[in-house]
């Protein structure tokens, strides 16, 4: 007997799902659990997160990302990936992030 996964493997091809995901969502639907979008998750919201670095970069243009990422107590990763997205560069200058913003 053939089981959902099969068939959905067989559509959408044999890596789009594990057999752990499939199981996951069998429980789910067992357990009259049909909400397929995500739960809400603990900690900071992102755009919390992001309005943050960038009123920071406002402030002071020459504030380093390392200073960014101890002042807001995140990741140094975090800002780099926040910053770029925000279409900041790294500058020759004082190792600071110019540019113009961009929508993120």
């Amino acid at each position: 007997m053939r089981t959902s996964r099969d068939k959905t493997c067989d559509v959408y091809g044999p890596d789009a799902m594990s057999v752990r995901v499939a199981q996951n969502w069998y429980k789910r639907f067992q357990s009259d659990h049909f909400d397929v979008k995500d739960q809400p998750r603990s900690g900071r919201p992102v755009t919390e997160q992001v309005d943050a670095i960038l009123e920071k970069v406002k402030q002071n243009r020459h504030i380093s990302s390392y200073d960014l990422a101890e002042e807001l107590r995140i990741d140094h990763k975090t800002v780099l990936t926040y910053l770029k997205k925000a279409g900041y560069t790294k500058s020759s200058i004082f190792g600071s992030h110019t540019s113009s913003l961009k929508e993120i």
